[in-house]
């Protein structure tokens, strides 16, 4: 009995397998968490259930190798080696949700330069984020290509640059080399690769603000809270965008803003042709029944006539700070694209106390077409000084 007893604890540790600090067994696998490998192919299960199965995959952190890797669902979980995957979670300090990242040949999330002669990428050292458009890195200003990432690496001047630049994490607009948005109370402007505008906060030095409701004093076509046809709050989702149509908060709040000139409904007005009531000073809709499911059909068609000049919608940068569960499968759709055209002026005395919504949380399921290489991990662009803003 002895014999057999001793055979059978040579079997299992015969069939032990470690991985960054972690041991699993055929047996313990159907019990512990970590990885457990199977005719070569790395495998991660959490109280006994191997994840990464279901829709595109799953993100999830080891912390004996201190690194982020993917369960790819169409390899059935398989860790997924020298791929580059979209995933719904943090990209930034900023909160932004929605990131490309790069797995290198060992699976874990590629952190900080990849260079390769001329080919070169850089992703964020704390979200893995892929850097897009221009990055200042080690205090030098450097431009990766809007789509694949790829840049030269080689520093770029400051003169002439048109459009968001990342410093620190953080998203600034510049016009021909000059930073935007720092004087009065700060500048709104309109991107034209997002189609979509933005407001810059001058209590941030110019920073692309987020989640943020704005007054200006520029026109808001039939809701108008003055005579001239002036006069809105608007308001600003988490990755800055003026939000337009049909938004509920995560307190259940719904609010309407308009499709042409972004300006939050209040009291009674029509929308697609029927009725609705919203208080006369959140702009929180009254009755929740009525509220649609879905977009009104009908948007506004005309671009704003002001737009600065074009540059990189880049990417934002940083890591996730919890495992994600599941993976996106779709694509958000693009918002409606037209604005006012006046200038603000001067700021109101109230503010509405409703809170600002969060973004589009959908993804793409499309890969780059550039193969990962890496080792380890109508209203016018606003004027300077316009409005009343509250967080």
């Amino acid at each position: 009995m002895m014999k057999k007893k001793v055979a059978l604890c040579c079997g299992l540790l015969a069939s032990a397998v470690v991985l960054g600090g972690t041991i699993l067994t055929s047996v313990q696998a159907a019990t512990n968490f970590g990885w457990e490998v199977v005719n070569g192919n790395y495998y991660w299960y959490e109280n006994g259930v191997k994840q990464g199965t279901e829709g595109r995959g799953k993100e999830i952190y080891d912390p004996d190798s201190d690194a982020w890797y993917w369960l790819d669902a169409i390899d059935g979980g398989k860790r997924a080696v020298s791929k580059d995957v979209y995933q719904e979670s943090l990209a930034d300090i900023n909160g932004n949700i929605g990131k490309w990242v790069r797995y290198d040949a060992n699976g874990r999330m590629i952190k900080g330069w990849q260079r390769n002669g001329s080919t070169n990428y850089y992703f964020d050292l704390t979200y893995g984020t892929m850097a897009k458009g221009y990055h200042v890195i080690d205090n030098k200003l450097y431009f990766f290509d809007k789509v694949t990432g790829i840049s030269d690496g080689k520093e770029c001047s400051w003169d002439g640059i048109n459009g968001w630049v990342f410093i620190d994490g953080k998203q600034f607009w510049y016009e021909n080399g000059v930073r935007q948005g720092t004087e009065g109370r700060g500048k709104e402007i309109a991107d034209p690769d997002t189609n979509e505008w933005y407001w810059l906060d001058a209590v941030d030095d110019g920073k692309k603000a987020v989640s943020k409701d704005v007054y200006q004093e520029s026109l808001a076509g039939p809701w108008a809270e003055k005579a001239d046809g002036t006069g809105k709050w608007v308001r600003y989702d988490s990755t800055g965008r003026m939000i337009k149509g049909w938004s509920t908060n995560e307190k259940g709040d719904t609010y309407y803003f308009d499709f042409q000139y972004g300006t939050m409904a209040k009291g009674t007005v029509t929308i697609d042709g029927k009725e609705y009531k919203f208080d006369a000073v959140t702009g929180i809709l009254i009755d929740k029944d009525v509220a649609p499911t879905a977009e009104p059909t009908v948007a506004p068609t005309a671009e704003p006539t002001v737009a600065p000049t074009a540059e990189p919608t880049a990417e934002p940068t940083a890591e996730p700070t919890s495992v994600p569960t599941t993976a996106p499968t779709t694509v958000p759709t693009a918002e409606p694209t037209a604005e006012p055209t006046s200038v603000p002026t001067t700021a109101p005395t109230t503010v509405p106390t409703a809170e600002p919504t969060s973004a589009p949380t959908a993804a793409p399921t499309a890969q780059p077409t550039t193969a990962p290489t890496g080792k380890p991990p109508v209203q016018s662009g606003g004027i300077n000084g316009s409005g009343s803003m509250v967080k």
